[in-house]
């Protein structure tokens, strides 16, 4: 398991606050690794990744923000590189979604995706920093202290990365802009910066004990079919055992009803 990957996984076990902080934190996960799309019915949303804890977490916090809407899970049939499934979170294109995501901040009333940060969403010191540990969710990594300290942050648009620095600012973390081919990297490689990152979101990491004993458990069994969805898919197990075993991924996100997905080459899908 990489670094970057346990340094998340801590950061994923923080006990959900509902109201602003969870909305900002949404809004990192979704501008980091979201994709729009629009047709005649309205706005719609894609949010992928690779780790199932984030997927869990973000679900339930879209749940929490809007409980009667139905989201598409799609889990990928191929195992990536790594020995990781990817994940999908799919809003389906309606006014409903649209509103929601202008109350975020993420499109103006015409449907334009913003530049840059959606500071009126940010202006309380919980939000902006629910919104740093989203956008590391999403889209940051970390090397091994070991082998020397650096963290980086990568962003699709130059007024993005901007805007991030100035968050940092807010919490006395200097952060630096580079240009990596098409992205912009904000980053930070001395020890006692990258150590204040963290010290803006490290706060109490589970709510209980036992909490913590049961995600440990969780997490190490999802961990472990995940090792027997690969040996299914090499040829070392039985290949019927699959289905099951990718069943058994998406039920550890939450209880979902499994269906079949046409036209998602590569995912089987879940609805909720």
């Amino acid at each position: 398991m990489s670094f970057s990957r346990r340094v998340k996984e801590e950061l994923i076990r923080l006990p959900l606050r509902p109201g602003p902080e969870n909305r900002a934190e949404v809004t990192a996960l979704l501008l980091g690794s979201g994709r729009l799309e629009i047709n005649k019915k309205g706005l719609g949303l894609t949010w992928e990744g690779e780790i199932a804890q984030i997927a869990r977490r973000l679900y339930m916090m879209l749940k929490e923000e809007q409980p009667g809407w139905t989201i598409q899970i799609q889990v990928s049939s191929q195992i990536q590189v790594g020995g990781d499934s990817r994940y999908r979170l799919l809003l389906e294109p309606g006014d409903k979604v649209g509103e929601f995501l202008k109350e975020l901040g993420l499109v103006n009333e015409d449907n334009i995706p913003l530049a840059g940060l959606p500071w009126t969403n940010i202006k309380q010191e919980t939000s902006r920093r629910a919104f740093l540990r989203g956008y590391f969710l999403a889209r940051g990594s970390i090397s091994n202290p070991e082998s020397g300290y650096y963290m980086e942050l990568l962003c699709d648009r130059e007024e993005l990365a901007r805007d991030l620095t100035v968050l940092g600012d807010f919490f006395d973390l200097s952060l630096h802009i580079r240009r990596r081919r098409q992205f912009w990297l904000v980053y930070q490689n001395r020890v006692s910066e990258i150590l204040t990152f963290f010290k803006c979101n490290w706060c109490s990491f589970y709510t209980s004990g036992s909490g913590k004993q049961q995600d440990s458990k969780r997490d190490a069994e999802l961990c472990k079919q995940k090792g027997k969805l690969g040996d299914c898919q090499s040829g070392k197990n039985n290949s019927g055992r699959l289905g099951a075993i990718r069943r058994y991924q998406v039920n550890s996100l939450r209880t979902w009803t499994f269906q079949s997905a046409p036209g998602t080459s590569g995912y089987c899908q879940v609805t909720s």
